[in-house]
């Protein structure tokens, strides 16, 4: 499958936020899996960021400990 690992969040980020840590796996943003290999997920991470709409939230669903966890990532710009 595919996913981003998550290897650090600095503080007062979106990611952080959202509740985000390091250790998670993205592995989905507004609702579409990201794909393999990690440069093409890391490809579809950025056009989802590049065209989110400030104040809006976005669903995201990462691994954490085994379990799939729902958060929701919000840009200010």
């Amino acid at each position: 499958e595919g996913g981003i690992l998550v290897e650090s969040v600095s503080e007062d980020t979106a990611a952080s936020k959202a509740g985000l840590k390091a250790g998670d796996v993205i592995v989905s943003i507004g609702g579409k899996k990201l794909g393999r290999p990690v440069s093409k997920g890391l490809s579809d991470l950025k056009e989802h960021v590049k065209a989110a709409k400030a104040k809006t939230p976005i669903p995201l669903v990462v691994l954490r400990d085994k379990k799939e966890l729902e958060l929701k990532v919000e840009f200010d710009e």
